[in-house]
């Protein structure tokens, strides 16, 4: 494995498929979504449950610091951003 690096393997999951599938002849594919795509669904989903959050968001908005578009994006990035966090701490360090 020491051929290749740590970015190596976080870029892989901005191209590997969460998803694999064979069929009864043995033939096997990937379709769907990518591994990064995947945890950033899970991420944005943990954000808006969050009631924490969700009250911070519904104050920026009544208080007229966001507009909804604005409120949407924010928890986007900010999943993406928790997401590539996530993906950082979970490839070990390659030697």
């Amino acid at each position: 494995m020491a051929d290749i690096t740590k970015q190596q393997l976080i870029d892989s999951f901005k191209t590997d498929s969460a998803f694999s599938w064979s069929d009864a002849t043995g033939m096997i594919g990937e379709a769907g979504l990518t591994k990064r795509e995947y945890i950033i669904i899970e991420m944005m989903k943990a954000l808006i449950s969050n009631p924490a959050r969700f009250d911070y968001i519904v104050q920026l908005v009544e208080n007229g610091g966001l507009d909804q578009n604005e409120a949407s994006r924010k928890n986007a990035k900010k999943a993406v951003y928790l997401a590539d966090a996530l993906i950082e701490a979970m490839v070990p360090e390659v030697e």
